[in-house]
């Protein structure tokens, strides 16, 4: 396996692609469910809020 341009490439024989595909489906949904859980944990908007009530009293 190796990256060319933003794809990953596999060289591997013809018999073993429905496995690697299987793999990186399941690999592109663990993904999808820990950046979906991190959405969960943090809140973004608030992140920000805070970050720049607090840049403002350093400011004073």
């Amino acid at each position: 396996m190796y990256m060319k341009d933003n794809s990953f490439v596999f060289e591997s024989k013809e018999d073993e692609v429905p496995f690697i595909n299987a793999i990186m489906y399941e690999t592109c949904v663990d993904l999808h469910q820990a950046i979906e859980q991190l959405k969960k944990l943090t809140n973004p908007s608030e992140i920000q809020k805070n970050l720049l009530a607090t840049n403002a009293q350093q400011n004073k």
